[in-house]
């Protein structure tokens, strides 16, 4: 998965997925902790597994120990992912040492917005802003398949079907079927 480009959420998801990253990051922030990443797991959503999650999970997969998320591939198509994920490395405390490194980071870039190291409340709110850039509330997420409209009114063809070796990848095309100029 690439994160130069953003994950997709329905909006109730991404809500409580962004809460409860905002408490976990609060009580670290609460107990001094800095320098914590995210770990994200991911698995495509393919076709032939999807009746196995159903059964399992519900229709719509929402008791899933897993949050769902879609991304546009390079040929603008739109590819769901089963997403898990937890914060991870939060053994870093913001003592003594720390706030000295910091004080040098920031003296020697002249800046406290591009130091590495930084205090608890700095680095959750970095923290969250880059996740706020990166995972967004898309409100017209629907299952894919032929004819559906994404919230840019663009179709989303079924990507979760295995494609033919010698078949082109499908289109993302305007409502009057043209292919924007930049897919």
């Amino acid at each position: 998965l690439d994160l130069d480009s953003p994950i997709f959420f329905n909006p109730e998801v991404l809500e409580d997925l962004l809460s409860q990253l905002a408490k976990d990051t609060a009580f670290l922030e609460m107990h001094h902790v800095m320098d914590y990443s995210l770990l994200l797991g991911l698995s495509e959503m393919l076709a032939e597994e999807d009746q196995a999650y159903k059964d399992c999970y519900g229709e719509h997969e929402e008791s899933g120990p897993y949050y769902i998320g879609y991304q546009r591939n390079a040929e603008g198509v739109l590819v769901g992912h089963r997403i898990c994920m937890g914060i991870i490395d939060f053994l870093q405390r913001f003592r003594t040492r720390k706030k000295m490194e910091y004080g040098a980071r920031v003296m020697q870039t002249c800046s406290t917005v591009t130091a590495s190291v930084c205090p608890p409340s700095v680095y959750r709110r970095r923290f969250l802003d880059f996740l706020k850039r990166k995972l967004i509330a898309d409100p017209a997420i629907v299952e894919p398949g032929p004819g559906n409209k994404d919230a840019l009114g663009l179709i989303i063809e079924d990507s979760f079907s295995p494609m033919p070796q010698d078949a082109s990848p499908p289109l993302v095309t305007d409502l009057a079927g043209h292919v924007p100029p930049d897919a």
